[in-house]
């Protein structure tokens, strides 16, 4: 959820793609991008929303990306939207332990956190390739970052809780 939010040791290590350009290079995540040279972060855009992978602050070169533009507020929206369900289940599952008709809520709000990720990380692999092959046409070089290593490992943990309600 900080995956790109600002310029501290563990917030700009946790970004979707990483760019290179020479000695250059961007790190783009959920909320911006962090750049620098010689992979020392010099410095992060403002946080907004959606951020716009081939448009992104400090990007060396420019990178054409043939997705629609639409994608990075879906993966923000669904993102956001897992995030919340997998919260209102632990709250739930925290004050309700043992009953009935709450196991019944916790199963449908882990279901749409199951889902939502899948569709997250699926969209997230696509504009990373999609990224990887305009920033090679353009003389760059990119590669995943950790944050969708996340996803997938947040995918696994809430189709395990849906299983287990």
């Amino acid at each position: 959820l900080v995956s790109g939010a600002g310029n501290q040791p563990v917030l700009n290590s946790l970004y979707w793609v990483s760019l290179k350009a020479g000695d250059k290079f961007v790190r783009i995540g959920l909320w911006g991008s962090c750049y620098g040279t010689n992979n020392v972060v010099k410095e992060c855009s403002t946080p907004t929303v959606p951020v716009n992978w081939p448009q992104a602050e400090g990007i060396p070169v420019a990178v054409s990306v043939n997705l629609p533009k639409t994608i990075y507020m879906a993966i923000f929206v669904l993102f956001i939207l897992a995030c919340l369900a997998m919260g209102g289940a632990l709250i739930v599952a925290l004050f309700t332990f043992f009953r009935k008709l709450p196991n019944l809520f916790l199963a449908a709000a882990s279901l749409v956190a199951t889902g939502a990720y899948l569709i997250v990380f699926i969209m997230v692999v696509v504009a990373v390739g999609k990224f990887k092959s305009g920033a090679e046409h353009a003389g760059a070089s990119a590669s995943f970052g950790p944050s969708p290593w996340l996803i997938l490992g947040s995918f696994i943990a809430s189709a395990l809780a849906t299983v287990w309600y």
